[in-house]
């Protein structure tokens, strides 16, 4: 489950004593990481082969909200809000380079798959016919794991990104 404002306020509280004077606020961390997670605003309706079945569902793109590369593996969770509904998270895999498709919580166990910090990293949803044509209301929130920023209490980034996405075809 991904942590919200109020938990990561009290994550940063209970580190405030190894932190310096001059750290940023969550709210400054969150506006930060969010603002380069989504660079394009559109969606795409694809199907993809899953083993020996074709799967339907949607496409985005998703950038390092981070400064600086990182091991697939240290995504910890992506949740995804279409018109106010939770995608389950069963349903949601990354493409990654070369093509391979993992799931959301098996990406884990990936430390030799960098996602690169310009390198668009391709969220696949399943789920039966995509999306409608149009504009749609889309929530993203992307929690990653940072061993390098010793000055977070958890190494816990986040981004979120509220926003209106299109559908192309």
């Amino acid at each position: 489950m991904l942590a919200d404002k109020k938990h990561l306020q009290s994550w940063l509280d209970a580190g405030k004593k190894h932190m310096r004077e001059d750290a940023v606020s969550v709210d400054a961390l969150l506006k930060g990481y969010s603002e380069s997670l989504l660079h394009e605003k559109t969606i795409r309706n694809t199907s993809i082969f899953m083993g020996d079945r074709q799967v339907s569902g949607f496409t985005f793109n998703i950038y390092q909200p981070f400064y600086k590369s990182c091991p697939v593996g240290m995504i910890l969770d992506l949740e995804i809000r279409v018109e106010g509904k939770v995608i389950p998270r069963n349903n949601v895999y990354f493409i990654l380079k070369g093509g391979q498709r993992v799931r959301l919580y098996e990406t884990r166990t990936i430390q030799d798959i960098w996602w690169n910090i310009l390198e668009p990293l391709v969220v696949f949803v399943a789920r039966q016919g995509g999306l409608t044509s149009g504009t749609h209301d889309f929530e993203l929130t992307l929690a990653e794991l940072v061993s390098e920023y010793y000055e977070h209490p958890k190494n816990l980034i986040m981004g979120s990104v509220k926003t209106k996405m299109q559908v192309t075809i």
